[in-house]
């Protein structure tokens, strides 16, 4: 027993697939064994397959719609442009924490679909409004203290 934990321990894991029934399982070997295949539970060899995912440093992103800035974010690239252009800065709780609310009357909501709204017609309404400030200012000047 002692010596499978040590084995496993001590050797890499590799991704084998099944193309029969499509079931992917990792399994400890050593580098010049990796590419051998394994036998899947289904009965059929499962072969090795190369992790592109982790050559790439890929992390998915499902596009979504960003409740505080009422507009929607479609890549982890776009979603940092819009924290720093924002000044903000995306917080990560301590291992084992979450912000959840532990009432039994919480809603749980899941991550919103995409509206149809982009930030660039976020930062464009911001624009307009910054240009009509002054004008509405000065509206409400003559509202509240007659005009001259």
């Amino acid at each position: 027993m002692v010596q499978g934990n040590l084995r496993e321990l001590t050797m890499p894991r590799y991704d084998y697939k099944c193309q029969a029934c499509g079931r992917e399982e990792t399994h400890f070997s050593s580098y010049e064994e990796r590419e051998h295949p394994r036998w899947c539970g289904c009965g059929e060899l499962a072969h090795y397959r190369f992790p592109v995912e982790a050559a790439l440093g890929f992390k998915p992103f499902e596009a979504m719609y960003c409740e505080p800035l009422d507009c929607d974010v479609h890549g982890r690239r776009e979603w940092e442009q819009i924290l720093k252009s924002e000044g903000l800065q995306e917080k990560a709780l301590p291992a084992g924490q979450r912000n959840e609310e532990k009432s039994k009357y919480a809603v749980r909501v899941m991550p919103q679909a995409p509206v149809g709204r982009s930030y660039a017609d976020l930062q464009r309404e911001r624009a307009r409004i910054a240009k009509l400030k002054p004008e509405i200012e000065r509206a409400a000047d003559i509202r509240t203290q007659g005009a001259e």
